[in-house]
């Protein structure tokens, strides 16, 4: 790929993890994404990290996510297909 990331330019980013199905690593929570096009309160995501649940909203990809305490709610950005070099 042509474009690369210089990761020490970036701040402390938010997203600790774009997916809660295998829980959330410390000082993070499962969270809901409200602009994911459906309704979701961060209440409806806790069981996917808490307890492994595999129904909605756990199995919608970026409906549920990591979000690293201490840092702005910014969620993960929606998948482009494009391949990208963070070495």
């Amino acid at each position: 790929s042509p474009y690369s990331i210089d990761k020490s330019t970036l701040g402390t980013i938010s997203v600790a993890s774009e997916s809660c199905n295998d829980g959330c690593p410390a000082s993070s929570k499962c969270v809901g994404n409200q602009a994911a096009g459906q309704l979701i309160e961060d209440s409806d995501c806790h069981p996917c990290s808490a307890s492994g649940q595999t129904w909605w909203p756990c199995d919608v990809p970026g409906l549920c996510w990591c979000w690293k305490d201490g840092t702005d709610r910014i969620a993960p950005a929606p998948p482009s297909g494009l391949e990208v070099d963070t070495s």
